[in-house]
């Protein structure tokens, strides 16, 4: 088996989880890789958010 882990850094600063949550869902949809099965986004501050593929 392969697996590939896609990294993205964000010049924001999450202060609490609801801002966390906009950051890895809403912000730049220009650099976050949706069709990957796993992605995840790095804060400035170095808070991880993550957008994963759930399979049912």
């Amino acid at each position: 088996e392969q697996a590939l882990l896609v990294y993205g850094f964000d010049n924001e600063n999450a202060e609490n989880l609801t801002e966390l949550a906009c950051i890895g869902s809403l912000k730049n949809p220009q650099s976050r890789w949706f069709d990957r099965s796993n992605f995840y986004i790095v804060t400035r501050n170095g808070l991880i958010v993550t957008n994963d593929e759930v399979a049912r």
